[in-house]
């Protein structure tokens, strides 16, 4: 009687457990069924066990089938991150070669417009320094012109201080020879004079003697 006891009790928490949808339920289940046959064949018991054993293996059957799905799901849900992280690598990697190239380019056209400035400020210096040069040789040939001008000037200063001596000194030989020339004009009219007497006397004495001639004898 006890055993019965036992054994229906066993087989009411085998329904209960098959009833109550835990996770381990069913195999709960098939262990009282088990132990209830143990105790004392019954048809009943029997006829869930293979039940339960068959919903055992549906479950497992649907649990595969779930790990299957739910593997192939996190495949392609891996699949598809990766394939999200491929596509954001490249297009960051993209991004990066275009913020490189455009960085080069900038970089280049700094560079560029750098050496651009340098040579303009090269040639700016260099045009600085030829004007420099220039107005040094502008100054130095303005200094050569003055000294030669001065030189040309001291040289006319002195061509004419000879000039204005020379010209005095002539005009003191002309002075010189004048006032000699007026001593000769003196002394030549002087001895004109006395051959003059001469000859008017020597022309007196004709005179005198011609008219003797033309006296009368008587």
């Amino acid at each position: 009687m006890e055993l019965i006891s036992r054994q229906k009790t066993m087989q009411i928490l085998g329904n209960s457990y098959v009833k109550s949808q835990e996770k381990d339920g069913l195999q709960k289940a098939l262990k009282a069924y088990e132990d209830s046959l143990k105790i004392r064949e019954d048809k009943e018991v029997r006829e869930n066990l293979e039940a339960v054993k068959k919903a055992i293996k549906e479950q497992e059957k649907k649990e595969d089938k779930n790990q299957k799905n739910n593997k192939d799901n996190k495949d392609k849900k891996d699949k598809e991150e990766n394939k999200d992280k491929k596509e954001k690598s490249d297009k960051d990697k993209k991004k990066d070669k275009s913020d490189s190239s455009e960085k080069n380019d900038k970089k280049e056209k700094g560079d560029e417009k750098s050496e651009k400035n340098k040579d303009k400020k090269s040639d700016k210096k260099s045009e600085d320094e030829k004007n420099k040069e220039q107005g040094k040789k502008d100054k130095e040939e303005d200094k050569a012109n003055k000294d030669k001008e001065k030189k040309n000037e001291k040289k006319d200063k002195t061509k004419e201080l000879k000039d204005n001596n020379s010209s005095k000194e002539m005009s003191q030989a002309q002075m010189k020879k004048g006032e000699m020339s007026d001593a000769e004009e003196k002394k030549w009219l002087k001895q004109l004079s006395k051959q003059q007497s001469t000859f008017l006397y020597r022309l007196n004495d004709n005179n005198k003697f011609k008219d003797n001639t033309d006296e009368k004898p008587w």
